[in-house]
Parts: structure tokens; C-alpha cells; sequence
């Protein structure tokens, strides 16, 4: 359970289709004939980070997206089933040992509705035909799984893949089926819970007299989900909606999206996000419903058919599950020009909570202030009013949950303008965690840029009414890439917990010693990779 698991030896594959049917080439170089072509290269214990390209290629969209599906399960199955099989055990784990039923219910009923209004509408609405062309990949990955899996992989049902592309929704689905399970509610509504479970630092930063923008996203996860990879997507078809053909993103094995979100796409968009919380759960019964497109599946069809901030953010609002409710920020390097002013809608910013979606051009706030973070807590004053952040700092009595008084918003507050001067600058502050010596912090390893919930004593951290306490979890990685990079869908990348000024985090030892860790690497301390496009 413990060990690195050997994979698949192959390194690329070839999908043929004939008729209906779907043959799968072994080792193959790359041919335009293929429906799909991947290759993998398994370099996790390397660099930290396996990587995948996989390109679809048909007239029909959803037969690329299908075929790609297939490929990418095809050469990494095994790293899935290492990935999905340690996942779904910290679920068990969080529930008390059982799955809800009452989420497997409501995801049911949600992909139901979801391939029905795909099934009605795809031929002549955007939207809904690019949810039909993801559903299609879905199922390829499903089918790709279930036939190539050897003996030693897990065996997932349909219903499990759902629950592995929607971990981020999981986050809100927990309460909004918390009303049928009383230790569950009590679990969720604490301090304590709430704590471990906001994710992610992001920044946007402009160099001066617009010679350059920085975007950069730090993922926070428990450390044995650092089954990850990057991956670089095409999809060749004749699709008419499609504004997007070709993407990278950061991932882990068996996601279609990158859920932490970094993705750049060829449209000339790039999106990040940050998770805020919805304290006033009276939102979530009032708002949430199954009949509506989980947010890991609309963000993954919005970002291949938006061609601008304006239109992501109105397409991203379609059949909106407020489920994965997020700060999210599109990037539209298309109006960058080097050395002038960005035009309004090169940053545009969505926020939402159950039954609030609120859209902010914040072009002119980044060229006035020249930096924008996201830090788990809404920037839009309504919405930060509505989902109880206001009612939250209040009862805490201390800033944890408010934005200009949270730790990261006061060190960036701090340090952004004063050291950063150049890219490399804005990639070693991303890492940052100096909680020993700096004030802003509160002696806590967990309230920095790159937090380590690890570090925290065990008399845990006491601040106003709260306490919290430590946790295998923290900033796992740290993406990067600017408006140079961006444009030929490149970034920099670096998968470990702080290791530059903290102890580099190791499993099976320690206080954390029987952290469940199916294939990963026993010491995390890799460097900085560059990843983008290649030749096939």
C-alpha cells in the first residue's frame, strides 16, 4: 500500500475507430489517422509531476473528445487507480467510514439531467454542446479504464469516476446533503472543518509601465493527493463552436479539468481560481439543486467555447450547480499589448455562493494597485455579505475570514511591490512561509502563501474563538507563467509542500506516519519544471 507501484510500460497509444468500434494500438508514433494518439511519461518520482499529451481527431468533436478519453485511461490507468483509490479513502475517512448515499443520489440525478439537456440542445447551443463533447470524453476515460485496468487496479463504477471529477463540488455537496445526517452537519459547520478546507493562494501581478503580467496559482490539498500531472490537450474537429482547440492545465491521474484551476488555453484565455466558503448554509437549500451542470464539468466546457472574460463568465453561469463555489479569474492575454495599458475585460473576475454570481472587470484596479489576490475570501461585497464572511469575522472575533485583514492579503499587502521585481521574483514568492519569524503570519505555518497545516503544534493554533489544529495538508505545488509564456500555452511549475525555508515534508514518518500515500514518492523536494506544448 505503501510502495511505488510500477506502470504501464507503454508510453504512447493510437485509437482507431472503425464503425462503432474502437481499437487501441500499443507504442504507436503519433498519425493523424488516429482518433486519438497519447503518450505518457510516468516522471512522478523524477520531477513530481507525470506528464500527458493526448490529441483527438475527428470531424465530429465528440468522437475526439471520446477517443481521447479512452487514450489517456488507456496508457494511466494505474496512476488513476493509485490516485482515485486514496482519494475515495480520505472521503471514507471524513464520512465516518460510508459514502453518503445522499450524494451519490444527488450526483446521479445531476449527471441524468445534465445528459439529457446536452442530448436536446448540443446541436444548436454552445453550451450545452460543449457539456455533450465533455460527457463524450467522460466516457471515453470510463470505457478506456474499464477495459485496459490490470489486475492490481482498483475497480470504480461510473458513479465513482463522477465523485473522482467532482471533488471540488464534493466540498459544497457536504452540505448541502448534511441535513440528513446529523454528525455530519455538526462536522461541517465547525471552525475546525471549515479550516481544512478552503483551498489555494493566487495572484495576479503587473510589472511596471506594462511591460509584462504574472499569473500564479498555489493548489492547498492534503499531501497524499500529489498523484499529479500536467497535461496538454487537442481536440482537431470541425466543431463551429469551439474557441478553443488546444490547453494545458495542472492535474492529477484520472482528471479531465485541472481542479485547482490553471489552465491556459489557445484561445488566448487563462483561468485560475481560488474556493471561498458559504457560512450561511440556509443558501445551500434554497439554491442548490441536481437539476444542473456540476462545476467540474461546466468549467471544462466553458473554457473550450469562451473567447473573452465577458463570455466565459455568462456561459459559466449556465444551469450553475453552486456547487465548487470560487473566485475565478480570467486572464485575456489577447488584450495584453507590452508597455500599454491593458483594455477593460483583460481581467475579469466571477465570484459566486448559492444564489449570488457576480462578474468584476478588474483591469483598472490591477494597472492601478498592480497586483490582485485571491485568498479564499470574496472580494465582492455583497457576496461576502451574503455567504456570512461578515457575520464569520464577527463571531471569531479575529481576522482568519476577512479579506484585508487575513494573513495573506497582509504580507502580500507587505511584500508584493517591495520584492518583487522580476518573473523568478514572483515564482520564489509564491513559495513563501516564513511563519517562524514574521508577525504577519500569527506563528502559524498554515496562514502563509505556501501554508503547512503540518507544522502546527499539537496544542494546535488558537486565534479569537477559533482553534486549529494540524493536518497532512497544505500548499502542494506552485504554477506560474506570464504573458510571454501564456501565449504559447507555457508555465513553470513545482509540485512539493515549502521545502525552501521548512522541512521537506516525507511520509511514513512522524506524527503522520500512517498517512495512506499508493504510489507516490516518500520525500517531496523537487524543483521547478518548465511545461508546455510539444511536437507529436
Amino acid at each position: 500500500m505503501f510502495a511505488v507501484i510500477a506502470v504501464t510500460s507503454a508510453s504512447t497509444v493510437g485509437v482507431v475507430k472503425t464503425n462503432d468500434e474502437y481499437e487501441v494500438l500499443f507504442d504507436v508514433p503519433y498519425d493523424d489517422s488516429f482518433c486519438a494518439w497519447a503518450e505518457f511519461e510516468d516522471t512522478l518520482t523524477e520531477v513530481g509531476w507525470g506528464k500527458v499529451a493526448v490529441v483527438g481527431n475527428d470531424d465530429d468533436a465528440s468522437i475526439a473528445h471520446y477517443c481521447s478519453g479512452i487514450a489517456e485511461a488507456a496508457l494511466t490507468h494505474t496512476r488513476i487507480s493509485q490516485y482515485f483509490s486514496v482519494y475515495y479513502n480520505n472521503y471514507l475517512e471524513e464520512y465516518g467510514g460510508t459514502f453518503p448515499k445522499e450524494i451519490e443520489k444527488w450526483l446521479t440525478k445531476s449527471m441524468e439531467w445534465t445528459r439529457s439537456m446536452a442530448d436536446r440542445y448540443q446541436a444548436n447551443d454552445a453550451f450545452w454542446n460543449s457539456i455533450y463533447n465533455m460527457l463524450s470524453r467522460f466516457d471515453g476515460l470510463v470505457e478506456g479504464y474499464n477495459r485496459f485496468r490490470d489486475e492490481q487496479d482498483a475497480e470504480f463504477t461510473e458513479l465513482q469516476f463522477v465523485v473522482l471529477q467532482s471533488a471540488g463540488d464534493m466540498l459544497d455537496l457536504s452540505f448541502v446533503v448534511s441535513k440528513h445526517y446529523p454528525e455530519l452537519r455538526k462536522k461541517v459547520m465547525s471552525d475546525a472543518w471549515r479550516d481544512t478546507h478552503h483551498h489555494c493562494t493566487g495572484l495576479i501581478f503587473m510589472e511596471k509601465d506594462y511591460e509584462n503580467v504574472y499569473v500564479a496559482h498555489d493548489s492547498w490539498h492534503l499531501y497524499n493527493t500529489m498523484n499529479r500531472m500536467l497535461k496538454d490537450y487537442t481536440i482537431n474537429s470541425k466543431n463551429k463552436y469551439a474557441a478553443t482547440t488546444r490547453w494545458t492545465i495542472s492535474s492529477n491521474a484520472g482528471l479531465l479539468l485541472s481542479m485547482d484551476d490553471f489552465w491556459i488555453m489557445n484561445s488566448g484565455l487563462v483561468v485560475t481560481e481560488t474556493t471561498v466558503n458559504t457560512f450561511n448554509t440556509t443558501l445551500y437549500d434554497m439554491y442548490c439543486t441536481p437539476d444542473s451542470v456540476l462545476s467540474w464539468l461546466r468549467v471544462s466546457a466553458v473554457n473550450l467555447i469562451a473567447k473573452d472574460g465577458a463570455s466565459w463568465a455568462k456561459y459559466f453561469n449556465t444551469a450553475n450547480s453552486f456547487t465548487y463555489n470560487n473566485q475565478y479569474m480570467v486572464i485575456d492575454t489577447n488584450k495584453f499589448v507590452r508597455g500599454k495599458k491593458p483594455e477593460q475585460g483583460f481581467l475579469v473576475s466571477t465570484e459566486q455562493v448559492p444564489g449570488y454570481f457576480h462578474v468584476l472587470d478588474r483591469t483598472e484596479e490591477l494597472c492601478q494597485k498592480r497586483w490582485v489576490p485571491g485568498i479564499n475570501t470574496p472580494f465582492d461585497e455583497e457576496i461576502f455579505n451574503a455567504s456570512g464572511y461578515l457575520a464569520k469575522v464577527q463571531e471569531t472575533q479575529c481576522g482568519y475570514w476577512s479579506y484585508y485583514e487575513c494573513c495573506r492579503y497582509l504580507i502580500m499587502d507587505r511584500d508584493v511591490i517591495k520584492k518583487i521585481h522580476s518573473y523568478d521574483d514572483f515564482k520564489t514568492f509564491m513559495r513563501y512561509n516564513d511563519w517562524q519569524t514574521d508577525p504577519l503570519s500569527n506563528n502559524d505555518a498554515a496562514q502563509s502563501i505556501s501554508s503547512r497545516y503540518d507544522l502546527r503544534p499539537d496544542s494546535c493554533i488558537h486565534q479569537g474563538t477559533m482553534t486549529m489544529c494540524p493536518n497532512a495538508l497544505g500548499g502542494i505545488d506552485a504554477k506560474a507563467t506570464n504573458m510571454d509564456l501564456a501565449k504559447k500555452l507555457v508555465f513553470d511549475a513545482i509540485s512539493s509542500p515549502q521545502y525552501e525555508t521548512q522541512p521537506a515534508w516525507e511520509f511514513g514518518t512522524g506524527r503522520f506516519k500512517n498517512v495512506r500515500y499508493d504510489g507516490l514518492p516518500k520525500v517531496w523536494k523537487f524543483p521547478w519544471i518548465r511545461y508546455g506544448p510539444t511536437d507529436h
